[in-house]
Formats: structure tokens, C-alpha cells, sequence
């Protein structure tokens, strides 16, 4: 005999478990909408970062990252520091990757604090790499020599440094340097003569001369007065370097920050003495000129006193000029 449930009681089965059913189909239907939800995002996260992996070359990440490794463990090292060196001087051609090795050398070197090396290379980097007007080089230079406190004037003609044999000094507020390396950089002659105590420097048709005892100077013959007349120092004549530089047709910029002169010398490269059949009177005169200046210190010394003040008032007063030279360079 078959069993019936009552009618109430089937109606409240019903009741109970549809309820129960539905909410586990729309349990199952948020977990399905959550997970898709998930995947999506997932995707969209792998594409955004395919997208920025995509904008930087494996390549030039890998490379960027190798040559900083290489050159902070050459630093390292004194040996594969040298080598660096080597590498770098004897390179003909300045590609980005070298010029980014350079200035990573450069950044590392002062990092650790050798800034003489560090100056060294950003002078090295300068001169491969020169352009004309291009002044971003020297700044960079300014700020390792200031942060090496290093003394002195720095003169730099097209990019490179002149050699020397005297230290440039300020002096009434202008530079000075030593007549023949200023010459010889700007691709000029020189010739001492002794009787009227004079330099004459000569550069296609420019003739230029100035007298140790005058504050004039005559520029292809016409009288131009100067600011402070050239001296003798250390058996050496020291001429004012803006107004040599500028009658030769040469830029002239200070940069204070490192004490920096910047000259910049477009015209073309002549060599005079075949070109323009300028006579010297000395087929070495560009080697003699100052062994004729010594004789005539010598010459000075004994027969005149007031040569001798101005070399003492020039030796005491240069390190009072070298403080205020940023505000008078630069007239």
C-alpha cells in the first residue's frame, strides 16, 4: 500500500529546498563570474608589463648594466683601471657606447673619491668630443676641479689644454699666461725683440706687438691701449690673454666654477711662415724665444730695479687677485 505524503508537508519540503538549490547556483555562478574576473585581470597585468618590458631593449639593458658592472670592478682594480685607460685613449672613433663608458668611468672615479683621475678622464672625454659653443662639458669639469679644491687658472683652446711650463696667474684682474704657449696654441708666431723690449705675434695678416714697459700695444700699427702690461715671471713674459686671444680673432668665455678659460678659435689652421712669407729673423724662433727672454731678465735684473718690484708686486698680489676675478674676467 503506497504511502502519501500530506499535502502540507510536501509543500514545505519544497519550499525548503529550492531555496537551498538556487543559492548554491548563484554561489556557483559568483565563483565562475570571480574566477573569470581573476583571469582577466591577470591578463591584463602580464600585458601591461610585456608592454614596459617591450619598451627597453633586452640588448641595451643588458649592455647598460655590463658596462656599469665592468667599470666599478676596474675602478676596483688599479691594473684593469689602467687597462680601461688604455682602452679608452686608443679608441679613433667616440661611439655612444664609449662615450657612456666615459662618463660612467667619471661618475665611478668620483664616487670613490679620486677626483685628480676623475678630472683627468673629463678632460680626455672633452677634447674627443669637443664642440664648438658647447659649454655643458666644462661645466662638468668646474665642478670636480671645485670639488677638489684645485688652485689655479685653467685654459682650454678648441677643446684642449695648453702645455705650461708656467702656471697662468691673475693679475690686475686679468688673466696672464706665458706668450709662447698661448701662441703656439692659436697657431701664431713669436718673436722677442730684445733692444726695444717687445713681442711681436704674428697670424696671417694680423700683427700684434706689445712692450714689457708700455700699456700700449700696436695692432697691424695702430696704437690700442691694454688694461695692465704684460711681465716677466720665472724668466718668462706673461701677456694678457683676453686681449691676445680677441685681437686673433679668438672667442674668450670665463667660467668661474673651476676657473676655466674657454677659447674657442674658428679660424683656419695657417702655417705663416709659408703662406704669408712673414720673415722672423730666427729659423728657430719659436724655440729660442725663450732663452732670448732669460738673457734679457738677466740683463734686466742688473741694470734695472723697477723690472724686479714688478715681478715681487706681481708674485704677492696674485692670490688677492684670484678672489676677486669672477667679477673682473669676465669685462
Amino acid at each position: 500500500m503506497k504511502k502519501f505524503l500530506p499535502m502540507s508537508l510536501a509543500v514545505a519540503l519544497a519550499f525548503s529546498v529550492i531555496p537551498a538549490a538556487y543559492a548554491q547556483t548563484l554561489s556557483v555562478d559568483a565563483g565562475v563570474k570571480a574566477s573569470n574576473s581573476d583571469e582577466n585581470a591577470g591578463t591584463k597585468k602580464n600585458k601591461k608589463e610585456t608592454k614596459t618590458q617591450s619598451d627597453v631593449s633586452p640588448t641595451e639593458a643588458t649592455t647598460e648594466a655590463s658596462t656599469k658592472a665592468s667599470v666599478k670592478e676596474a675602478v676596483k682594480s688599479k691594473k684593469q683601471l689602467i687597462e680601461l685607460r688604455q682602452q679608452l685613449k686608443q679608441s679613433s672613433e667616440i661611439t655612444a657606447d664609449i662615450k657612456a663608458t666615459y662618463e660612467e668611468l667619471i661618475s665611478s672615479l668620483e664616487e670613490t673619491n679620486e677626483l685628480a683621475q676623475a678630472i683627468e678622464v673629463q678632460k680626455e672625454l672633452l677634447e674627443k668630443t669637443y664642440k664648438a659653443g658647447d659649454l655643458e662639458p666644462f661645466k662638468k669639469l668646474g665642478k670636480l676641479y671645485s670639488k677638489a679644491n684645485a688652485a689655479g687658472i685653467n685654459t682650454f683652446v678648441n677643446g684642449k689644454e695648453p702645455e705650461f711650463d708656467v702656471e697662468p696667474f691673475i693679475h690686475g684682474g686679468r688673466t696672464l699666461v706665458p706668450v709662447r704657449a698661448i701662441s703656439s696654441s692659436l697657431k701664431a708666431d713669436v718673436k722677442w725683440d730684445a733692444p726695444t723690449r717687445s713681442v711681436v705675434i704674428t697670424k696671417g695678416d694680423i700683427s700684434i706687438t706689445l712692450y714689457l714697459d708700455k700699456q700700449e700695444a700696436l695692432v697691424n700699427g695702430q696704437t690700442v691701449t691694454l688694461d695692465i702690461v704684460p711681465v716677466i715671471k720665472n724668466g718668462r713674459v706673461f701677456l694678457p690673454l683676453r686681449f691676445v686671444s680677441e685681437q686673433l680673432k679668438a672667442d674668450v668665455d670665463w667660467q668661474q666654477e673651476g676657473k676655466i678659460v674657454i677659447i674657442t678659435d674658428e679660424t683656419d689652421e695657417i702655417d705663416t711662415k709659408e703662406e704669408t712669407g712673414i720673415e722672423t729673423g730666427d729659423e728657430n724662433t719659436d724655440e729660442t724665444v725663450d732663452e732670448n727672454t732669460d738673457e734679457s731678465v738677466d740683463e734686466t735684473s742688473e741694470n734695472a730695479n723697477d723690472e724686479t718690484s714688478v715681478n715681487e708686486e706681481t708674485t704677492s698680489s696674485t692670490d688677492s687677485d684670484q678672489t676677486d676675478s669672477s667679477s673682473t674676467e669676465n669685462k
